[in-house]
Order: C-alpha cells, then sequence, then structure tokens
C-alpha cells in the first residue's frame, strides 16, 4: 500500500543480494547498506530496528553492524519482530551487553525464544535495557542496579490484527524520542525511558480498543493508527482544553 505521509529511504536492494555471485560483492552491498543507513543517524532522535525486516543472514549481518554504529552514537533504539531473532543468533547475543538505550518488545514467543538463547537468563546481557513483554497486560522491565517493572492494565482489543506490533514498537520509539527532547530542554529534566515505553502500551493498547470497538471483527492495523491520536489527547486531557 502507499501512504503519502511516509518518507522512504531505500538503503538496499534483496534482488542485488540475490545476484551476487562472490563473498567480496555482498561485503560490498552490506557496506552500502550500513553506509545509508549511518548518513541518516545524526537526524534520529531513536532507531526502530524489525518490522519487515526479514531473516535474510546478509541482511542480519548489515543490522549488526548498524547496530554497533548506533550504540557508538549512543543512540535509543527498539527492537521488535525479526530483530529479536537476529538476538537469538550466536554471535550477538551479547550486542547489548551493558548499553542502557535500548528497548526489546517480544511477544511470548519472542520473549521464551530470547530466554532459551540466554540460558534462561536475560540479566547479563540485558542488564541496562528495557523489556516490553507484551500480552493481555504489557509488563514493562528494567534488570539493573534500579531494576523497575511497570504493567499496563489498559484494556485491548479482542482482535489481534497482524501489524499491532509494529504500532507499539512505533509508538514506544516516539515516546523515547519525545522523552529524550523534552529532558534535553528543561533544565533538571531527567530521561525516563521505563515512563515512556509504559505510556506508549497504554495508548496503544487504548486505541486498539476504540479501533475494535468501532469495526469489531474488520478491525485492521491501519484503523488502530487512526486512533492514535485521538488516544493520546483523550489520555492527557488534551481534548478537554478545546
Amino acid at each position: 500500500c502507499y501512504s503519502p505521509e511516509l518518507m522512504v529511504a531505500p538503503v538496499y536492494s534483496a534482488a542485488q543480494f540475490e545476484e551476487a555471485n562472490t563473498e567480496e560483492e555482498v561485503g560490498l552491498l552490506v557496506q552500502k547498506m550500513v553506509e545509508e543507513v549511518v548518513s541518516m543517524m545524526p537526524r534520529m532522535h531513536v532507531l526502530v530496528i524489525g518490522p519487515g525486516l526479514g531473516r535474510d543472514l546478509v541482511v542480519m549481518e548489515a543490522v549488526a553492524q548498524i547496530i554497533r554504529e548506533g550504540m557508538s552514537r549512543n543512540l535509543s533504539m527498539v527492537l521488535d519482530a525479526d530483530a529479536l531473532f537476529l538476538l537469538t543468533l550466536e554471535p550477538l547475543r551479547d550486542i547489548f551487553q551493558g548499553y542502557s538505550k535500548v528497548v526489546l518488545t517480544p511477544n511470548i514467543v519472542e520473549y521464551k525464544r530470547l530466554l532459551d538463547a540466554n540460558n534462561g537468563d536475560l540479566k547479563r546481557n540485558y542488564e541496562k535495557a528495557i523489556i516490553i513483554k507484551k500480552g493481555r497486560y504489557d509488563a514493562v522491565s528494567s534488570f539493573g542496579e534500579d531494576s523497575r517493572h511497570l504493567v499496563c492494565e489498559e484494556v485491548g482489543g479482542m482482535k489481534r490484527s497482524g501489524g499491532l506490533g509494529d504500532i507499539l514498537s512505533g509508538t514506544v520509539g516516539t515516546f523515547i524520542a519525545w522523552n529524550e527532547i523534552l529532558s534535553n530542554r528543561e533544565e533538571g529534566a531527567e530521561a525516563d525511558r521505563m515512563l515512556a515505553c509504559w505510556a506508549a502500551c497504554c495508548v496503544t493498547k487504548q486505541a486498539t480498543k476504540r479501533a475494535f470497538d468501532r469495526n469489531r471483527r474488520g478491525m485492521t492495523a491501519p484503523d488502530v493508527l487512526d486512533d492514535l491520536g485521538d488516544t493520546i489527547n483523550a489520555m492527557t486531557g488534551e481534548d478537554s482544553d478545546r
């Protein structure tokens, strides 16, 4: 589908990867992909990785390099979907060890896969990360010295449409970006990524319920997008100011 609101920057061609015959050609394509994304990082407040990514090993190699570049720039990142699969691969299980500006958004299957890849202990490799375990009630957790656990008890819609996880990861990224922008502008303010993640979960759940109540079984992910703005206004009290 096409949306006039989207600004799309192509970073690689699947056909070119398939046509590459040598390791050198593949390496050049990976390098080009990494350079395309890294060139945009100075304009980013947060990088969301995973929705629509796929599991091509060459793409995974490029994404791993992009992640390392983002870490070197202290960039906030949100990982979902196939980016979480990337974290289960042997060479990359500890890529975020000691890094605090990353959020993982696994569903129950992805969470179990992460646990299995880390011998049942996520604390060692994700001690400073935030993990949102998606479910009936989204649980937002951190494992560091100041470990915290927040639960979003908002009731969502009755239908699990494809793409709802993508909406959540995008909303999390947006709220983290807003939180960092405000904390940088206001003297003495501190970024609270945990609270930003919890708020994003609550907004997404309520938007999903609104969309379901209106469309019932015909609800799809774009319907939830249509409700995000009004949901934020209602939850922040902005509607009452009009």
